[in-house]
């Protein structure tokens, strides 16, 4: 192998440096030089971006969100329903009434779960947001009512958020409202705490007066009952002597015949009972029409229950449903906007936007030139 077959390669020291570009690379350096160029533009772009983010940051409506966390109350905490439910069940000798418990152990878990079902309740939600003062001072300058109803169905489903229970996760549920102001944020929770917790003694309230009229209702009807099978005995007896008077006037016996009774050792039975005589077969009846009735003692088990029944005092329905674990909090951070971040986000958008546009705008301009010094 000679130089003439590599004449590039003649006058060069060996080794050889071997010149090599690849097209594909990229030249940092000179990418560098072109994005140093167009500067002015890049930073045109950044401000443009940093100042709508900041524009948005502190122009866009505050979101404050106040929480709290709940658990079931203590049963010195529901004193006055616990022994409502308590004077139930010695009255009534029954573990439950309807589907209410009269338990002591399972009181407490009762009353929380009903506080914990309405506060998924969507109407409880519209009734408030509906009669609060936040909503009506929101709506104030609307003059279209589907505008005010969308408004209100914006704070149903977006401003109240409940974690219930989850074995695995959650221990305790959680109830947050979110509103333009923490103050504000804290007080409406603490309205909307207090207005579950009366939904929930209305709730138990109703169903206890259904159930108790249906309990008295039972109980008159068994008294009934009773009083009526009592009557029915009494005019059975009264029928039964009244034929074995009448045997007795036809057989002529008006006196106690012994002689006949030691023959006949079922004498207290419907047919022989003539061998009393009219005068103490009428003494009888006379008894059995005068006498009050003997009632068993069923009925009066029945009478001592609708009579306690009728004298429970109702309960106070000002104690709570449920105990805070955290109560609500005024907010010392707003959930949005992040201004620091909004303003962060902008400045960097706007560098990678101004690179961005700046190479295409050289490559689009270099691309040109080429084209004319081709032509």
């Amino acid at each position: 192998m000679t130089n003439k077959e590599f004449p590039q390669q003649a006058n060069m020291p060996y080794p050889y440096p071997m010149a090599y570009q690849d097209d594909d690379e990229i030249d940092l350096i000179e990418l560098f030089r072109t994005l140093w160029k167009q500067k002015a533009k890049i930073a045109l772009v950044t401000a443009v971006t940093t100042l709508a983010a900041g524009i948005y940051a502190f122009t866009a409506e505050e979101v404050w969100t106040s929480k709290a966390v709940f658990d079931a109350p203590k049963l010195e905490e529901i004193d006055s329903y616990y022994e409502f439910t308590q004077q139930l069940r010695r009255t009534l000798q029954k573990p439950t009434i309807g589907a209410i418990t009269l338990i002591p152990d399972q009181i407490t878990k009762e009353v929380f779960t009903e506080f914990q079902k309405q506060t998924n309740s969507i109407d409880l939600r519209r009734e408030f947001w509906s009669q609060s003062d936040y909503y009506h001072d929101l709506v104030k300058d609307i003059k279209s009512d589907k505008d005010k109803d969308k408004k209100l169905d914006d704070l149903i489903e977006k401003s109240i958020t409940v974690v219930p229970i989850d074995e695995q996760k959650v221990k305790f549920p959680s109830v947050s409202l979110s509103v333009n102001d923490a103050t504000t944020a804290k007080e409406l929770l603490i309205q909307y705490v207090d207005k579950l917790n009366a939904k929930v003694w209305k709730s138990k309230s109703t169903e206890l007066k259904t159930v108790l009229k249906e309990e008295v209702a039972e109980l008159e009807n068994e008294m009934k009952l009773l009083e009526f099978r009592a009557e029915t005995d009494r005019k059975n007896a009264i029928e039964v002597i009244g034929k074995a008077k009448n045997v007795a006037e036809k057989a002529n016996v008006k006196e106690l015949n012994l002689t006949a009774m030691q023959g006949n050792a079922n004498v207290n039975s419907g047919d022989m009972l003539f061998f009393l005589g009219t005068k103490a077969l009428d003494a009888q009846i006379d008894n059995l029409i005068n006498k009050p009735i003997t009632m068993p003692t069923r009925y009066y088990e029945v009478e001592r229950m609708l009579t306690e029944l009728k004298k429970l005092p109702e309960f106070k329905v000002d104690i709570k449903s449920y105990r805070y674990l955290q109560a609500p909090n005024e907010p010392l951070t707003k959930d949005r906007p992040k201004r620091v971040l909004l303003l962060a986000v902008g400045f960097f958008l706007g560098i990678m936007l101004g690179c961005i546009g700046s190479l295409i705008f050289c490559n689009y301009r270099t691309s040109n030139n080429e084209k004319q010094n081709m032509i």
